[in-house]
């Protein structure tokens, strides 16, 4: 017997493969997106022309500087159509880390501005419940809720996308919306490839695109597209856009030394040491900081019995464990601050109940920062929990599987920065 939830639909019969002629139909696409990303972003261009996207000390003068000796166009790279710059094939030199978050540069927009999509999935969710466009789909709620309360207030400005079903993608029609956090929307992910390749496919596995059909939600993979039912799980990977006066980074851009803006102060990703072990901060409160273990502890666990919910009172069950032996067994146990943490039943929408203590698991709706595979979700759904690996999904809770500690501290801990620019506490 498969040791994961067997009642769960099979997905092979419910989803469409997209069988598409990528490179034949390119110019036709390029003037799709042209247009829709041209009525948004020429909105802008006057304030561009007159100084307030100056090409000189700004991200984007950065970006053109350093791709401007590119001259074989049959090579990956940066590709200038009609003022916008789009980054093709299996680009090297587009990586950049903002807010303390792995990106990849997607395009400079005509009037400065600069488009990235995540590096890493971020996190692997439902697109909506049922069918529905982007806009009105609850991935749209957490992207715009949740995670964009994890980016700076400032220096953001919205990413426009194609609203409209999309069932023929060789007439692909307008309907220009935006957002201040998006997802890849259809047209810029073909416009990605080149001979048959593209940067984003160096984040293994399938991902959410912003487009819908009449047949579901558009996702790809490996240079690939699939229409899937909307409530299955797949990978998250938020897209912004940078104001054309964002600041020059230093770096070359490459992912061994990717373009870096100077960060004064804590941002997620983060890493904090306390005492021998080390955290990486993946949500900052108005208090504090969330941080996940950045090991998973030496043995693992069982969640606990079937029907068994994160319950910290509950004896023989992982969140006792945690919050009583493990806890404990901290020489930095003090530091802990005592914080509701999302824990409940998985339905088909996110969980808003939350269960207070000091040591916890990651949520379905946390950003992952781990590196940790198979590792305990505090989600449950009727007899099973949830598990984060290469897809996330429901297991005996019976099973041994990873456990990834999340735990609060308050703002008021002394953090001092390290030379590896990692902060340790106690300093």
């Amino acid at each position: 017997m498969s040791e994961n939830r067997t009642d769960l639909p099979e997905t092979v019969e419910e989803e469409k493969a997209i069988d598409f002629p990528f490179e034949k139909v390119f110019i036709a696409f390029s003037i799709i997106f042209l247009l829709i990303a041209g009525t948004f972003y020429g909105l802008r261009y006057f304030d561009y022309a007159n100084g307030a996207g100056k090409r000189a000390g700004t991200l984007a003068g950065k970006i053109r500087e350093d791709n401007q000796d590119q001259t074989a166009r049959s090579s990956s790279g940066l590709f200038e159509y009609e003022g916008i710059e789009i980054f093709r094939g299996s680009c090297r030199n587009n990586y950049v880390i903002y807010n303390g978050l792995p990106w990849r540069i997607m395009q400079i927009n005509s009037d400065g501005s600069v488009r990235l999509i995540s590096a890493e999935a971020l996190n692997q969710l439902p697109f909506n419940e049922e069918q529905a466009s982007f806009a009105d789909s609850g991935l749209y709620g957490y992207l715009n809720g949740h995670f964009r309360q994890q980016l700076p207030e400032s220096g953001i400005v919205n990413t426009v996308f194609n609203g409209a079903v999309i069932d023929d993608l060789t007439a692909m029609s307008e309907e220009q919306k935006s957002a201040a956090v998006s997802l890849c929307d259809v047209a810029s992910y073909l416009n990605s490839m080149l001979s048959g390749a593209t940067y984003l496919s160096d984040c293994p596995g399938s991902f959410w695109l912003s487009g819908v059909s009449s047949e579901g939600v558009y996702r790809a993979e490996d240079g690939k597209l699939t229409v899937s039912p909307s409530e299955r799980i797949y990978q998250v990977r938020p897209v912004i856009t940078l104001a054309a006066d964002t600041p020059a980074p230093a770096g070359s851009g490459t992912r061994e030394d990717p373009y870096r803006f100077e960060e004064e102060n804590i941002t997620i990703g983060s890493v904090i040491q306390l005492g021998d072990d080390r955290w990486t901060v993946y949500q900052i409160d108005p208090d504090g900081y969330r941080l996940v273990r950045n090991k998973a502890l030496e043995e693992p666990m069982a969640f606990g019995l079937k029907g068994d919910s994160f319950d910290p009172a509950k004896e023989d069950t992982l969140a006792y464990h945690l919050n009583n032996d493990y806890l404990n067994s901290l020489s930095y146990k003090d530091l802990l601050a005592e914080r509701d943490f999302a824990a409940g039943n998985y339905d088909g929408s996110l969980p808003e109940t939350t269960v207070r203590c000091r040591v916890a698991l990651a949520s379905l709706k946390d950003i992952k920062l781990s590196e940790v595979e198979d590792y305990w979700l505090a989600d449950t759904s009727e007899r099973y929990a949830y598990v984060y690996g290469e897809q996330a999904e429901l297991f005996k809770p019976t099973l041994l599987k990873n456990v990834v500690p999340v735990i609060a501290i308050s703002r008021d801990v002394k953090l001092t920065g390290q030379p590896d620019g990692s902060y340790k506490a106690g300093e």
